[in-house]
C-alpha cells in the first residue's frame, strides 16, 4: 500500500494575535478576555484533506473564526469542566458540535480551554437547507469521548510511529471521516429553525457590528441600546448568554485588545499614549491599569518588546 501524505506542526504562542494565523485556510480573530499572560499551543496533523488539531489556551478568549468553505468541522472539548459557547449555543462538556465551513462563528472559550477538532469533507452529509443552524450540537455521551480520545491518540502518537505512519496515513482519512459522519448522524435530532440562542446571537452580533463601526470614541451601553433601538435588559441578557459577561466590560476589553494589536504591530509608529487615545482611553493611568490587569504586563512593555531597537524608547512613550 502506498504511503499517504501527512504533516505535523507544533507551535506555541505568547499572544492571541500571533495564534490567529496557525490554521491554514481559516480566517480568525482572537481577543483575550481573561486576565494573565497569554500562552497558547497548537498541534496540527494533516492527513491529506483531513486535518486533526488540538488547541489549548490558558486564558479566556473569544474567537471569530471561519473555516474553509465547503468543509465540515467536528469539535470536542478535552476538559470536562470547560463549558463554552458557540454563536450563543451552549456547548456542554458532554457534547460535541459540528460547524459548517464558509460561515463566521463566534466562540467564547473559558480559561484553560483544551479542544480537539477535525476539518474534513463529509461524503455522507445529508443535504441541508438554509434553515438549519450552522452549529449542530451532538450529545452522544461516551461515543463522543471515545472518538475524541482516539483522535487525540493519533495526534500524540504520530511523531513516535516513524515510517509506519506513512502507510497508516493512506487509510486513516477514510476511517476518521466515516467515524465522524456516523457520530453526526447518531446525534442528529429534529431540525430546528429557531431557538433562544439564535435570538441571543442575533442581538450580540448586532451590537458587535455596531461597536466595530463606531470608531475610537467609547460608547456606553445606553448609547448602543438607544442607537440600535433595543432595551438594555435584552442586550445585557444576550451578552450573558453569548459570552458570559455584560456588554460594558466586553466593549472595554475589545478596545484594550485593539490597543494591544497596535502595540504589537511592528509597522506601528505611535507611542503608547497615542495608541491609548486612539482607542478611546483618555486617562493614561487608568488605561495602564486596565491593560496590565488583562494582559499581565504594562503597555510600555508590549511596545518595547515588539518594536525594533531604535524605536523602543520612543514607542514606549510615557512609562505606562
Amino acid at each position: 500500500m502506498a504511503g499517504g501524505r501527512h504533516d505535523l506542526i507544533q507551535r506555541q504562542f505568547s499572544d492571541g494575535y500571533e495564534q490567529e494565523g496557525a490554521l491554514e485556510g481559516w480566517t480568525q480573530r482572537y481577543a483575550q478576555m481573561g486576565p494573565g499572560p497569554y500562552h497558547g499551543e497548537v498541534r496540527r496533523l494533516s492527513l491529506g484533506d483531513v486535518k486533526v488539531t488540538r488547541e489549548a489556551i490558558n486564558v479566556a478568549v473569544e474567537q471569530r473564526t471561519s473555516p474553509p468553505a465547503g468543509r465540515s468541522v467536528f469539535v470536542q472539548s478535552l476538559r470536562q469542566a470547560a463549558a463554552w459557547r458557540m454563536n450563543a449555543e451552549a456547548i456542554t462538556p458532554e457534547s460535541s458540535c459540528f460547524i459548517a465551513g464558509g460561515e463566521e462563528f463566534h466562540a467564547a472559550m473559558p480559561a484553560g480551554c483544551d479542544i480537539i477538532f477535525v476539518e474534513y469533507d463529509d461524503p455522507h452529509k445529508q443535504m441541508e437547507g438554509p434553515s438549519v443552524r450552522p452549529v449542530s450540537a451532538v450529545s452522544a455521551g461516551l461515543e463522543t469521548y471515545a472518538v475524541a480520545n482516539w483522535l487525540l491518540s493519533l495526534l500524540m502518537a504520530f511523531p513516535e510511529a516513524g515510517a509506519g505512519m506513512n502507510e497508516m496515513a493512506s487509510f486513516l482519512p477514510a476511517m476518521i471521516t466515516d467515524r465522524l459522519s456516523y457520530l453526526r448522524n447518531l446525534g442528529r435530532g429534529p431540525l430546528q429553525t429557531s431557538s433562544p440562542s439564535q435570538t441571543d446571537w442575533a442581538v450580540f452580533r448586532l451590537v458587535r457590528d455596531h461597536f466595530d463601526g463606531a470608531g475610537p470614541d467609547p460608547l456606553s451601553v445606553a448609547d448602543v441600546c438607544r442607537q440600535i433601538d433595543l432595551p438594555e435588559q435584552v442586550v445585557r441578557q444576550a451578552f450573558i448568554n453569548a459570552v458570559g459577561r455584560g456588554p460594558g466590560s466586553w466593549m472595554r476589553d475589545q478596545r484594550l485588545n485593539g490597543a494591544r494589536r497596535d502595540l504589537l504591530d511592528r509597522d506601528n509608529r505611535a507611542s503608547v499614549s497615542e495608541v491609548a487615545v486612539r482607542w478611546g482611553f483618555w486617562h493614561l493611568g487608568r488605561f495602564s491599569r486596565y491593560y496590565s490587569d488583562l494582559f499581565g504586563e504594562l503597555p510600555s512593555q508590549t511596545g518595547m518588546r515588539s518594536a525594533p531597537a531604535p524605536e523602543r524608547a520612543r514607542r514606549a512613550g510615557l512609562d505606562i
